[in-house]
């Protein structure tokens, strides 16, 4: 069986690149428009492709081998220069063999959900998190939990001020021999701790 063809395709090029209207990639899929930096047979692939069909139709597929940059804001509007708004879906940055770094005079995170399953930040590391600053505040309006299934310790080098409406401390005692009187957190503790 034959494979897909194109029957009115332009290819316009030389030596140092082309352009070609209709376009059938390895895995028969169509791209509308190829615009390629070199010759085809090149070691590393320098191009971009505007998807027609397939996975990607729709799409726009681009292949750097060396240094992808983007430069703009010298006439910023209401002080933004660069903007990505994707309509639905999630972005996704990849860096296996590097690092991802920001760098900005501020930053800002913020998530924004309608129920108890959106409005999260997730930040996970299998080794290590390090936060360094002049000043850290952390503000729940709910409740804040630091946990830790090893050791958790809290230095304060100058002083160390703790202040609740109610402090109720308990050990790891609790769990075999109530104390004295009853609490949430000592019945959390007897429950087998913070679930």
């Amino acid at each position: 069986m034959a494979g897909p063809k194109i029957h009115n395709p332009i290819d316009l090029g030389n030596d140092f690149g082309h352009i070609k209207f209709g376009h059938i990639t390895p895995k028969y899929e169509y791209a509308g428009v190829l615009v390629r930096n070199g010759h085809p047979g090149q070691s590393s692939e320098h191009y971009m492709m505007f998807m027609s069909s397939g996975g990607m139709a729709g799409g726009t597929i681009n292949r750097c081998p060396g240094v992808y940059q983007i430069h703009c804001g010298e006439d910023p509007v209401d002080d933004t220069a660069l903007v990505i708004n994707a309509a639905r879906g999630d972005i996704v940055l990849k860096a296996p063999k590097g690092r991802i770094r920001l760098d900005a005079k501020m930053i800002d995170l913020k998530a924004t959900g309608f129920n108890n399953q959106n409005g999260h930040i997730n930040i996970e590391s299998n080794e290590k998190i390090t936060i360094k600053s002049k000043n850290i505040e952390v503000n729940a309006d709910a409740v804040a939990k630091f946990l830790s299934s090893g050791t958790c310790e809290v230095v304060g080098s100058s002083a160390m001020n703790f202040y609740g409406g109610i402090i109720d401390c308990v050990d790891s005692a609790t769990t075999l021999k109530p104390g004295k009187g009853t609490s949430t957190f000592s019945s959390q503790q007897q429950g087998g701790g913070f679930g």
